[in-house]
């Protein structure tokens, strides 16, 4: 049986396998000898990490999208009479969301498909680090529009666009009606042979919360540490209102003058910094799924047997205690994580 060869001694001085350069890790193994299949493995998890930071940073970047995008308003306007109504173009969303798009760098578009006379409109978010995802939008036909078969296909794909596009960014957008087909007027009741008395006008409806209020609602409550559920209550109580959207302006500055007062001090946090560096690096995201942090767990547990593996073919009792070290580092980190889920799922 022919001996195996180990390779000369390889020291790894990275603190965290989410922090190591894996181009130099890479390099080291190559001019130590490492066997191939350790290689492959290692190459492997350069694959894996790489993507990890790609759906990071771009879950990064659609958050400070969605906080700095200005509103998309309605601009254009079709119909005429009691059949008017007013929408956002896929111009006029376009030319509202690029330079944010561009400063926080994501692009977008667009794939179309034709399905049973009407098209499927496919929105692709991409980010400059490579991850990227899709949001479909399907509109059927309408025969009872009055265009030639190029027009409707037309119209209905850019309405299609206009929407997957909307959904993929979560743009705020008004209502937008020109999707209901307008019912014809009531015929008018015959003319009373006198005028009735003359009724005083009704009271305008107050001002409803603007967005800006809103979010400076939610922004000023996040960072005094006031839950939704905190906020859902107040209105209730207060206002006798259950959404933030039926909120008045006057209700909603109220409501911003009360936060100072519904604040209370947070309770001592047993997560790390550490801890959130490491599942943040396995591909959790505050605000996830309960499934997301167990697979960012699952990351982590495989990174430490990893390195237990790593360990075991180092050639000299330093490098075996380094890597031991960090394997057990990574299983406390595992083990602080299963026993703080709670709070971490309570993070957003």
């Amino acid at each position: 049986m022919t001996d195996i060869q180990h390779p000369q001694e390889l020291t790894l001085t990275s603190t965290t396998p989410m922090a190591f350069n894996p181009e130099t890790l890479i390099s080291k193994a190559i001019d130590a000898g490492t066997p191939i299949e350790a290689l492959e493995k290692l190459l492997g998890m350069r694959k894996e990490l790489q993507a990890e930071m790609a759906r990071t940073a771009f879950f990064d970047a659609l958050a400070e999208f969605q906080a700095s995008c200005p509103p998309v308003l309605k601009q254009q306007s079709a119909g005429a009479g009691a059949f008017a109504y007013r929408y956002a173009d896929l111009a006029t969303i376009q030319q509202t969301i690029m330079p944010t798009l561009t400063r926080c760098g994501l692009s977008v578009t667009f794939d179309t498909e034709v399905i049973d006379g009407g098209v499927l409109a496919t929105c692709y978010v991409h980010h400059r680090l490579g991850h990227q995802q899709a949001t479909k939008f399907y509109v059927p036909p309408d025969p009872q529009q009055k265009m030639n078969a190029a027009q409707r296909m037309g119209s209905i794909s850019s309405y299609a666009k206009r929407y997957a596009i909307g959904a993929a960014l979560a743009l705020v957008i008004d209502h937008d009606d020109d999707c209901q087909t307008p019912k014809p007027a009531a015929a008018p009741a015959p003319r009373p042979a006198a005028a009735p008395p003359r009724q005083p006008p009704a009271p305008a409806a107050p001002a409803m919360a603007s967005a800006k209020q809103l979010a400076l609602l939610f922004a000023r409550s996040k960072e005094l540490g006031i839950s939704p559920e905190q906020i859902k209550t107040e209105m209730l109580q207060r206002f006798n209102v259950e959404s933030s959207k039926a909120l008045t302006a006057k209700q909603a500055s109220t409501l911003i003058d009360l936060l100072p007062d519904m604040a209370t001090p947070a309770p001592a946090s047993t997560i790390t910094p550490e801890l959130l560096q490491a599942l943040k690096a396995s591909g959790w995201v505050p605000g996830g799924t309960a499934d997301d942090l167990d697979a960012a767990l699952m990351k982590l547990r495989e990174s430490a047997a990893n390195w237990k593996s790593i360990a075991a073919m180092a050639d000299s009792a330093q490098a075996r205690m380094a890597d031991e070290a960090e394997a057990r580092r990574l299983q406390a980190l595992v083990q602080l994580g299963e026993s703080s889920c709670i709070e971490l799922m309570a993070i957003v």
